[in-house]
């Protein structure tokens, strides 16, 4: 299924569609409060805005984190040596979520209620379980949130909560989602550019992510989450790469991926090293024999890549295929044009659903499930110059032994890239070992963001103590 990204449209404007005069002249209406817009118009607006923050400033920025790949330039890798200088890039992903996304969604949910009972059931499921995905990438990247109260048009200083409550709320979200799916009340076509309308896959991507959210939980608190485990294994989830549920972009000015609008704006279009492979990914592939070594990176043009070394790989930096010594840089392949914005995988699914299966948790098959997640993570470059042939993928996954080390890495490796999604899995499975950057301020991998000055500086109920250690354990983190 290919699903196409629009151009940006003021939809906020457009509050007053289907308003009459005589509403205007009502002296108890505001005429100037945009209090109702068509969800086709709105939705495409908060799709936009968070993924455009999630490619520019997550993916683009945070790969040294995880050590996909080393930063030639501070501006890139600062964050992963725990300096506080990225204040635009805390306000800018706050901002994208908090003062656009989530407020959105909120109006467009608000405007659904206001229809006869029943009849806005599958908008409501979609708007629902986007701001759950909003949330959950919140609480990945701050921990204590706004959730109940955040953007609700009436709390003006909403209070934090904790990432216990967060997640237990977010997965009740998802539940109340899945329930309100039916086969005739309207929904968001035009407008849903994930779906397309297709609420069989957002029933999917909705027990998708609550699998996710209930094996973070379970890291922690195994014994409340066992049969919710069990139950959501058994429900719909998403099977191959043509379910995964992700924003497309195009190759075409005006509809670029701002990954890669990066390299094209500022280096004309290639990588000039700017990105060059960190050491424990480029290993982890190099060791596994793994098909997506090429794939997820090149051979540099240039003479000599000489790394910054301040990252905890070489300096230069990979090795290509350990074969002539000419360093490696993440491919285009990767970093391009139509690179999708991912926000729920089959790779990743059926990864979660091999390691519920191999902990007694679920039944059913873990070496299915397990060589369907590889597969899906591959079959992601099917329409790329560097597609993997189907040989290729067989013996691979038949190269491989299931344990849940293994899985975790395929974790890792399936994630490439993909900022908050990878950091998060990571801080759970702290699969592969990384180590921490040479030159850094943290003690540790840094695990989290500082709270963005204009929100500390707006509510007085911002917490103080989160902010002490970036590399400090989250919750969920079990330690």
């Amino acid at each position: 299924m290919k699903r196409l990204i629009y151009l940006p449209v003021l939809v906020l404007l457009l509050g007053f569609v289907g308003t009459s005069c005589d509403d205007q002249l009502d002296i108890n209406t505001d005429p100037l409060a945009a209090t109702a817009v068509d969800a086709n118009l709105l939705f495409p607006e908060v799709l936009l805005n968070f993924s455009n923050n999630r490619e520019a400033e997550l993916d683009g920025r945070l790969g040294t984190v995880l050590q996909y790949n080393e930063a030639i330039f501070g501006v890139i890798g600062d964050y992963a040596r725990a300096e506080r200088s990225n204040v635009n890039m805390m306000n800018n992903t706050w901002g994208a979520m908090y003062g656009n996304a989530v407020k959105n969604i909120n109006l467009l949910e608000a405007t659904a209620r206001e229809a006869e009972p029943g009849t806005q059931n599958n908008i409501l499921a979609q708007g629902l379980i986007m701001k759950s995905l909003i949330f959950w990438q919140a609480t990945m990247l701050w921990e204590d949130i706004p959730f109940r109260q955040a953007a609700d048009f009436v709390t003006a200083l909403p209070e934090y909560e904790r990432q216990e409550d967060v997640l237990r709320g977010i997965v009740s979200d998802l539940d109340e989602a899945a329930n309100l799916i039916d086969e005739e009340s309207a929904k968001m076509t035009n407008g849903d550019l994930v779906y397309d309308g297709d609420m069989d896959l957002w029933l999917r991507a909705a027990n998708s992510l609550k699998l996710k959210i209930l094996l973070q939980i379970a890291n922690v608190d195994e014994a409340s989450v066992r049969d919710q485990i069990r139950a959501t294994v058994n429900s719909p989830l998403l099977e191959t790469e043509d379910q995964n549920a992700q924003l497309e972009y195009l190759d075409m000015a005006g509809a670029f991926n701002p990954f890669w609008s990066i390299l094209n704006n500022f280096a004309g279009g290639v990588n000039p090293t700017w990105y060059t492979a960190g050491e424990v990914c480029f290993d982890l592939l190099e060791d596994l024999d793994d098909p997506r070594l090429g794939v997820y990176y090149s051979e540099s043009a240039a003479d000599s890549t000489q790394g910054t070394g301040n990252f905890g790989v070489r300096s230069p930096a990979g090795v290509f295929r350990s074969e002539g010594g000419t360093a490696a840089i993440v491919s285009l392949t990767v970093i391009r044009a139509d690179r999708p914005d991912t926000y729920i995988t089959a790779a990743e699914t059926q990864l979660y659903k091999a390691e519920a299966i191999l902990r007694g948790l679920a039944d059913g098959s873990a070496e299915d499930a397990f060589a369907a997640g590889i597969r899906a993570s591959m079959d992601e470059f099917d329409t790329t110059a560097e597609a993997i042939e189907e040989d290729a993928v067989t013996a691979y996954i038949n190269s491989l032994d299931l344990d849940l080390e293994g899985i975790h890495e395929q974790l890792y490796l399936a994630n490439f890239l993909r900022i908050p999604a990878a950091w998060a899995e990571w801080r759970r499975t702290k699969v592969p070992n990384l180590s921490t950057p040479n030159g850094s301020n943290a003690d540790g991998v840094v695990r989290r963001f500082f709270y963005p000055p204009d929100e500390r500086a707006a509510n007085p109920n911002v917490p103080e103590t989160l902010d002490a250690n970036l590399d400090s354990p989250m919750w969920y983190e079990g330690n």
